[in-house]
């Protein structure tokens, strides 16, 4: 089945004229294409978000009140992961307003947010420049309040603690 065709599908579901997909939709590789295909079209035709704008506009309940929680469940998905597989590699998990469970765990997640973080949006120019500077109110600027409160315990001192840390890293 090609692009087309499937959004047409998903235009006749959303549209209730069928009440649901057909059986043996959404299995194996074509499935997980066919998602693609439907995530791609709901974000960039049917709601008109930019790409660039996904993360801040995108919720769980956007994907969901269009029908796609049924497939994700399939795969044991969450929001993250449906709009991953339309856009691989294109976003991190911490860039959405509703981080998914446990990304404030992964150390890889924390390391590349707080880069991103203090380098980019805070623009600071070293990680000694970020000890100096860095406030709890910035986590709450950028949107950031569950990575301060989740993978450090909401104390500016873990935070600095973990730049100290980078700072040595960088050092050697």
């Amino acid at each position: 089945m090609n692009k087309e065709q499937v959004i047409e599908i998903y235009q006749h579901v959303l549209e209730r004229k069928i009440k649901r997909f057909p059986n043996y939709f959404f299995v194996g590789k074509e499935g997980k294409k066919y998602m693609s295909y439907m995530t791609s079209y709901l974000l960039e035709q049917r709601l008109s978000i930019p790409i660039d704008e996904i993360p801040l506009q995108v919720k769980a309940g956007t994907l969901w009140s269009h029908r796609l929680r049924p497939p994700a469940m399939l795969y044991g998905w969450n929001y993250y992961e449906v709009i991953d597989n339309a856009y691989p590699g294109i976003f991190k998990p911490w860039q959405f307003a509703n981080v998914p469970m446990n990304c404030w765990k992964n150390e890889t997640y924390i390391q590349e947010a707080m880069e991103d973080f203090l380098f980019k949006q805070l623009h600071f120019s070293s990680y000694k420049e970020a000890f100096l500077k860095v406030r709890s109110q910035h986590f709450n600027d950028f949107r950031l309040t569950g990575l301060f409160q989740i993978a450090f315990d909401s104390q500016m001192n873990n935070v600095k603690e973990w730049i100290k840390i980078q700072e040595m890293k960088v050092d050697k």
